[in-house]
């Protein structure tokens, strides 16, 4: 009989073929990198090929991921090709490799500069001395079902250690085995969720119906911490919301805890579980919860969770006695009924990104239509493709149609340039669905056009796929057909890497300005655009400043076809 990893590793190639496909011609382990970013950090697939830096000359870093201007993250991934591969475990070479890798990328120029770099990494390197950084982590993910060497533990610490006291820098490291990718895998893709108990102060009559049962309980917070920080990577994956702790209503949260905690049960809106099942054990008061997770009130334990766990282990005990409201929703397996609540709960806090306006009538409107008329799916809901695809055995649309709607949003503002925000698109995303911002394009949001715009941009991906497909292997020379080019002239169309967005902008400026048909003209703007980008040091950022789309803008002034 297979064994759990065996039978999640089967499921996850099955669900890497598709990346491989599109984006990696045969590696596996660059596949399960992309797939990893994109579950972990919640990137889209052209995010997360963005932080791929493996190959030639890699220096033993697989990926960068920047994240918030505050922290890097260096990864080395592998995953077996075969089966059999499991077994084999973290080798102390690898770790070296990773170690000195990322001391020589972070180094002074000088010292950067001894070693050999891929064309990937070198852009990274530039992208990391534009900012002021001293926060790193170093990520080893392997699938594998063996623990980690405790002599490469040992030298991974030491490691850490004398280069945090040598340089004064944060830095921490994550190993990553089968078990935890198999975790993410299923937190993410099969949504099963933990089970942990809740204790309480006290309990309210539960409420029932034919499509739940309802527990209510008033928790205290030091027994709230006590529960969720064990599992906290865990528990809010049924939320659409994800933690923002550097926000606004935390702070409040924070406060409240901090200078008004006895209080907290009055000033707090509570928190919701949905789960398979909760039982209460009356005798030694809590909760027993059966695949739970938090859909309404990420918030507030995040919130608590930070603040408690900063406190010293005594100063924690004053927090028996404050308590927090909890809603444990237990339901009868009605997808549609938790897809509804996890959605409909979250409209009281900023959301993640997109999710803000996923109820919108306008936004549904032009989903239905998309979904029924066209061979494209529109996600406005996170795994909202897959769970169509489990629930309708009548749903044949491909994973490759699938389209997230942050993407289709970034798109269709770029191209139409709608509310002047185009250079945002790229640069800024999430502030296309601020409240500001948000209103202004759904208003404008239009079916014909959102799909035209979107078809258009699949043609210039599949060009932008060749070029990054000969960046990582030269036998693979369409690109050089398409641009009509030598080999020698590629090193001119290095902003078609991350110069997506602003592409658009430009076809959309052709278009819109001059009536220009965008779909025949792709490659012409993009020679067109060349001369624009050539000699520029740091071409990642110079595809996303609002300078550039300002000059080109005036640069398309001029543009015939």
């Amino acid at each position: 009989m297979a064994t759990r990893f065996e039978r999640i590793y089967e499921d996850l190639k099955q669900d890497l073929q598709y990346i491989v496909e599109e984006y990696y011609q045969g590696n596996l382990s660059s596949a399960f990198g992309h797939f990893f970013l994109k579950m972990k950090f919640g990137l889209s697939n052209d995010e997360a090929y963005e932080c791929m830096t493996d190959g030639f000359n890699d220096n033993g870093i697989d990926a960068i991921y920047t994240e918030n201007n505050k922290t890097v993250h260096f990864f080395q991934f592998k995953f077996p090709e075969e089966i059999s591969g499991i077994s084999k475990g973290i080798k102390e070479d690898e770790v070296l490799k990773l170690t000195n890798g990322f001391e020589n990328f972070v180094a002074p120029k000088d010292e950067f500069s001894k070693l050999t770099w891929n064309d990937l990494l070198l852009e990274k390197r530039e992208e990391y001395e534009k900012n002021d950084i001293y926060d790193y982590k170093l990520w080893i993910v392997r699938f594998s079902n063996q623990k980690v060497n405790e002599k490469i533990i040992n030298k991974m610490e030491n490691f850490l250690c004398k280069y945090s006291q040598r340089t004064g820098n944060t830095i921490e490291n994550n190993f990553l085995g089968a078990d935890s990718c198999v975790t993410l895998y299923e937190n993410n893709i099969k949504n099963i969720w933990p089970d942990f108990k809740l204790k309480y102060k006290k309990t309210l009559s539960p409420f029932s119906d034919e499509k739940s049962i309802i527990n209510s309980a008033f928790v205290p917070l030091i027994d709230i911490y006590g529960t969720f920080y064990p599992i906290r990577d865990k528990i809010y994956e049924g939320n659409v919301r994800y933690l923002n702790p550097n926000s606004k209503i935390n702070d409040g949260i924070k406060n409240t805890i901090l200078f008004n905690y006895q209080n907290f049960h009055l000033l707090n809106n509570g928190i919701t579980i949905i789960c398979k099942a909760c039982n209460d054990n009356t005798a030694q008061g809590y909760l027993d919860i059966k695949n739970g997770t938090i859909i309404n009130g990420a918030q507030t334990v995040g919130t608590i969770i930070n603040t408690l766990h900063n406190m010293e282990f005594e100063k924690r005990k004053d927090y028996s006695d404050s308590f927090v409201f909890v809603r444990i929703v237990s339901l009868n397996g009605d997808e549609q009924i938790t897809n509804d609540m996890v959605y409909t709960l979250n409209t009281q806090n900023q959301m993640k990104s997109s999710y803000i306006i996923s109820n919108d009538a306008i936004v549904k409107n032009v989903q239905d239509r998309i979904n029924n008329e066209t061979e494209f799916f529109l996600e406005v809901k996170n795994n909202e493709f897959n769970f169509e695809k489990e629930r309708n055995k009548e749903f044949n649309k491909l994973a490759k149609n699938s389209i997230d709607i942050e993407t289709f949003i970034q798109v269709y503002v770029a191209f139409y340039n709608i509310a002047n925000l185009a250079n945002l698109a790229k640069n800024n995303k999430a502030n296309l669905f601020e409240s500001s911002n948000v209103q202004k394009i759904i208003n404008e949001l239009d079916y014909e056009k959102s799909v035209k715009a979107y078809r258009i941009y699949l043609k210039l991906m599949d060009i932008i796929k060749d070029y990054r497909a000969y960046r990582k292997n030269q036998d693979k020379t369409d690109i050089l057909e398409i641009l009509d080019i030598k080999p020698e002239e590629i090193s001119d169309f290095k902003f078609l890497n991350t110069g997506n967005i602003i592409i658009m902008y430009a076809l959309g400026l052709a278009y819109l300005n001059k009536g220009i048909d965008p779909s025949s003209n792709i490659i012409n703007i993009i020679k067109y655009l060349k001369n624009f980008f050539k000699g520029e040091n740091n071409i990642s950022n110079a595809t996303k400043i609002k300078e550039s789309f300002d000059a080109v803008k005036e640069l398309m002034e001029n543009y015939k076809s």
